[in-house]
């Protein structure tokens, strides 16, 4: 929670800033959606992140985990706000659901930085772990084939990543 990272190689701190700007940003999004005002502009993701880093890399943990916190909680008002038809509608800068980005971003986003961090330490059966319960929730969400072969395909992939072919190749003839 102390080291200091560089903007090539984050460290704890820095990653979870990371995640909570792109968190505190689909909350922003969500909750003009949800007033039916203009959303905010994605702008370019790569200056966004490098803002980020130099927004956060002098801030303590407990600094950037409140900004976390609060992030979250606004996701999850936004989130509240919307209706059901909203949610279900496609984004105006993606083909899928609403929903389906509120899920990548604050749920599938964070996953793959912890997953990195994982492997990072050497520890690929926790990446493994990782993934596997994230398809196990993320599942249900949708029975379509194109979600359901996107979840198996996803978490296929980080399984032969890990080293597991075997249950790799049963994630992937699922997909």
């Amino acid at each position: 929670r102390s080291a200091t990272g560089t903007y090539e190689n984050w460290c704890a701190r820095d990653a979870l800033a990371h995640m909570a700007y792109w968190i505190d940003h689909r909350a922003a999004v969500e909750a003009a959606r949800a007033r039916g005002q203009e959303l905010p502009p994605a702008g370019h993701y790569e200056q966004a992140n490098a803002a980020c880093f130099q927004r956060f890399c002098h801030c303590s943990w407990d600094e950037v985990e409140a900004f976390a916190d609060a992030a979250h909680a606004r996701l999850v008002e936004a989130v509240r706000a919307l209706s059901e038809e909203q949610l279900a509608a496609p984004g105006p800068r993606s083909e899928r659901a609403v929903w389906q980005d509120i899920v990548n971003t604050a749920y599938t986003h964070p996953l793959m930085h912890m997953a990195e961090f994982f492997a990072a330490q050497r520890q690929p059966h926790l990446t493994g772990q990782l993934w596997s319960e994230w398809g196990e929730l993320v599942a249900p969400l949708d029975d379509s084939t194109d979600w359901q072969g996107l979840v198996h395909y996803s978490v296929a992939c980080v399984i032969a990543l890990a080293g597991h072919a075997d249950p790799a190749l049963v994630e992937l003839r699922q997909a």
